[in-house]
């Protein structure tokens, strides 16, 4: 465990996981490490994918200090020191109401490359200034047990009985422990959902950005993501089957690398083990056939699915053809793919491409995905020296 010492002197307590890009993970109301498995399981599978993924308590949660009083701008300081101490610039991954924290954060002009929100709880008109009056007093006087269960029953609307049964869980002291920050994140959302024009307050948050949500999640959440999409110039939606407002590890770390390496082009691992055992192989020269097409930013994760599940296998049945390889990166508002795909000879490549043998061979699922492309590929003589990792 690391720590970090935000602006205003708080302890800051974290774990980095990994070598990369940097990806911090803000947690929503009362998560932290000592509960939050998911989250954390969620770093490391990240970190194995080639980024450095900061998961820490935020202040007032378990390891972590506090100084009052609490501000959004508070909070805001703290991820400026995790990106000071771990890397910048810095992708922020949120979970619910850590969203608040991470629009302020690129909205305050810290070195953020992009976001990644998960259900972002912003129901906008509502005014819930009763409820979290009543959960303050609550707090003030101690009754943290107390102020737990009414902040899922009067604020997330969760029934008394569901209520009763979570409480049975041997992570409910956990919970109780933090509840003084239950208000932190109650007003933070409480000043968004007030505010009449609060989609204007994120016009300048132009970093590439995908809001998620599950397709089993609560009432309002999937309208309420869709919202924070349109608000945001620069944002992509997406919907995972089978979700709730807590995604498996399983479910959201694909999504989320797939986002991340368009934005870090650098870390994508290209076939390299299937490469290494088909080109140990090689005992004469091949041709390589290279191809560029573009896709939009949305697009882009489908396209290269559809590369490599399903046309590069399909490819194995062609004569002479070696394996492929595909490299992206985004180029403003679109994603550049460059398609390697290798053969063992000019005539393999006329059987498969016909005459002129350098047309651009596009697939309908292709055509439906690209923007546009080359309509001719270049060849190349290739050798190749690789490194068995057997």
């Amino acid at each position: 465990m690391s720590t970090a010492t935000s602006a205003d002197g708080t302890i800051i307590d974290y774990d980095a996981y990994g070598e990369g890009p940097t990806v911090i993970l803000i947690g929503g109301a009362t998560q932290h490490r000592a509960i939050d498995q998911r989250t954390t399981e969620i770093a490391k599978q990240l970190a194995a994918e080639g980024f450095t993924a900061v998961d820490y308590d935020r202040r007032g949660r378990d390891r972590s200090g506090d100084t009052p009083p609490w501000s959004l701008a508070r909070e805001v300081e703290d991820i400026a020191a995790l990106i000071e101490a771990t890397g910048a610039p810095a992708t922020l991954y949120t979970s619910s109401s850590g969203a608040t924290i991470a629009l302020a954060a690129v909205t305050a002009g810290l070195d953020v490359s992009a976001l990644a929100l998960y259900e972002p709880p912003y129901f906008a008109g509502s005014d819930r200034t009763e409820q979290i009056t009543t959960l303050e007093r609550m707090l003030n006087a101690g009754q943290l047990d107390e102020a737990t269960r009414y902040n899922m029953t009067a604020l997330i609307g969760l029934p008394a009985t569901a209520v009763e049964e979570i409480a049975q869980a041997p992570w409910w002291p956990g919970l109780v422990a933090v509840a003084p920050t239950l208000i932190y994140d109650h007003k933070a959302l409480h000043d968004i959902e007030t505010d009449p024009d609060w989609r204007s307050r994120w016009a300048a948050v132009t970093v590439p950005t995908v809001v998620y949500s599950g397709d089993q999640t609560f009432p309002g959440l999937p309208e309420a993501a869709d919202a924070v999409a349109a608000a945001l110039p620069n944002a992509q939606r997406q919907v995972l089957s089978g979700q709730d407002h807590g995604p498996a590890p399983e479910a959201i770390v694909p999504e989320l690398v797939g986002f991340l390496r368009s934005i870090h082009p650098e870390t994508v691992k290209v076939s390299a083990v299937p490469r290494i055992t088909m080109m140990r192989h090689y005992a004469e020269a091949m041709i390589t056939r290279h191809w560029r097409g573009w896709t939009a930013i949305a697009d882009a994760n489908d396209y290269e699915h559809f590369l490599l599940s399903e046309l590069f296998p399909s490819m194995r049945a062609i004569s002479g053809f070696l394996g492929a390889d595909v490299l992206r990166r985004q180029e403003g508002d679109e994603v550049a793919f460059i398609t390697l795909t290798r053969f063992r000879s000019i005539d393999d490549i006329r059987a498969f491409a016909g005459e002129p043998f350098d047309i651009a061979v596009i697939e309908p699922r292709a055509a439906e995905l690209l923007v546009h492309f080359d309509s001719r590929a270049v060849h190349y003589d290739t050798s190749s020296y690789l490194v068995d990792s057997r």
